[in-house]
């Protein structure tokens, strides 16, 4: 017993250091603490146990974090199912959505919702348009405007 105390003592003090930012490489050092609460599924119902977690990250590639944080997101995503109607996810399905990740589990915005929020925000809608469906397009017209300004 005495034994598993000490090495688990060790491993603890060996997390807490922490571990520098090597902005030189493509690996990321660095460990991350968090206190994570587990209940549910095939617990008791009355169970719960915070879990003080230390993750490692030292030696894993930014491309490999990307991964992972992705798969994180895509989760979240996920959670559309509970504010998007049939119809939207349909329209979802056909035509793809691109988001930016801070916006994942939050309710997608329809094409005409979009267009709409800009409207209200004083943009004519013919340009509102074109700023959703084709925004090289009311790139250059912007520019174009600047430069005439």
């Amino acid at each position: 017993m005495e034994t598993n105390t000490n090495m688990i003592n060790e491993m603890n003090n060996e997390a807490n250091k922490e571990v520098p930012v090597d902005n030189t490489s493509n690996n990321i050092n660095k460990v991350v603490r968090k206190s994570v609460q587990i209940s549910g599924g095939k617990l008791p119902d009355s169970f719960k146990a915070k879990i003080d977690v230390t993750i490692d990250y030292t030696g894993v590639s930014r491309a490999t974090l990307i991964q992972w944080a992705s798969s994180d997101r895509i989760i979240a995503f996920q959670r559309i199912r509970d504010t998007a109607t049939t119809k939207e996810l349909n329209d979802m399905a056909r035509s793809g959505v691109e988001i930016h990740a801070t916006m994942c589990g939050k309710k997608v915005k329809s094409r005409a919702e979009r267009i709409n929020d800009l409207v209200l925000k004083g943009v004519p809608e013919f340009l509102a348009i074109i700023m959703i469906d084709d925004p090289e397009k009311a790139e250059v017209i912007l520019n174009a405007v600047k430069e005439d300004v």
